[in-house]
């Protein structure tokens, strides 16, 4: 079921008076966050997971410098109009005080779905705020599908299947670490997307140590159905 809905708030200040409190959080806090939250890197040495940080924040500023030039004063909403994207508001969701998906990407429609729940009870940021930031988030996984690939496949470590069967584990995490840095820089805000995450735990009625719920490796901040 698709919907819309009239903006919670007419402008975003309490949002920015918000987002100051996490001002603290930097683009390579961030990215350990979402490290993080896959197990499987936990291999993986400091040296090691810096340089990976720091390729997948340039996977993302590449392919927003790239968008930015094709499109030139135009938001996240306009371009993925542009590329022939169409947008739905989802409702039904229930909230969740362990998991939240924000937005999904479906590549055989073309169609990106923002959750209305979560927008709703976000409540300190208007509706076309939040569209843009999603949106935007959800176009980076637009172009994998598209014109990069899967950026998480394009990355490997080396792990042990049962504790005795040598693999190689595409490194999800990075495509995620390049879609942040994407939208950040698409959508225009000064603040990392993951504050929204904060934000939405924050905002859950009983749910008080937000820190602990964004640790956890299986609540990921987007995921986008493929």
């Amino acid at each position: 079921m698709t919907t819309k809905y009239t903006p919670l708030l007419k402008d975003g200040a309490e949002f920015k008076m918000y987002a100051e409190l996490y001002d603290g959080m930097t683009r390579i806090e961030a990215c350990n966050r979402i490290f993080a939250r896959f197990s499987y890197t936990r291999r993986l040495s400091d040296e090691e997971r810096t340089r990976l940080i720091q390729e997948g924040i340039a996977i993302g500023e590449r392919q927003a410098k790239k968008i930015q030039a094709a499109y030139p004063d135009q938001g996240p909403l306009e371009i993925a109009r542009a590329c022939g994207i169409s947008i739905h508001y989802d409702s039904g969701c229930q909230p969740n005080t362990h998991y939240v998906q924000f937005a999904t990407y479906h590549a055989k429609k073309k169609e990106i779905h923002l959750n209305e729940t979560v927008i709703k009870m976000l409540c300190l940021i208007t509706e076309e705020h939040v569209e843009k930031i999603f949106i935007a988030h959800e176009l980076f996984h637009y172009y994998e599908m598209t014109e990069l690939g899967r950026i998480g496949n394009q990355f490997h470590i080396k792990r042990l299947l049962l504790g005795f069967i040598p693999v190689r584990q595409a490194l999800l995490p990075m495509g995620e670490i390049a879609a942040n840095v994407f939208c950040k820089s698409i959508s225009g805000i000064s603040f990392e997307p993951l504050i929204l995450e904060k934000v939405y735990f924050d905002n859950i009625q009983g749910c008080s140590k937000t820190n602990r719920v964004l640790e956890q490796p299986h609540s990921p901040i987007y995921h986008q159905k493929r």
